[in-house]
């Protein structure tokens, strides 16, 4: 599991990238690790 100060660094590198975008598509390469929500709350971040 990454270290709080690593997550930080990658969420300010991407945050100039993808601010404002609308993500299309995710792709899962360690399902293991995802923390998988119920759907509801799937559609949630979908609108």
């Amino acid at each position: 599991m990454p270290e709080l100060p690593e997550v930080e660094t990658v969420r300010r590198g991407l945050t100039s990238l993808i601010e404002g975008k609308t993500i299309a598509e995710v792709q899962v390469f360690w399902p293991k690790l995802i923390d998988l929500r119920p759907q509801e709350t799937l559609a949630q971040w979908q609108d």
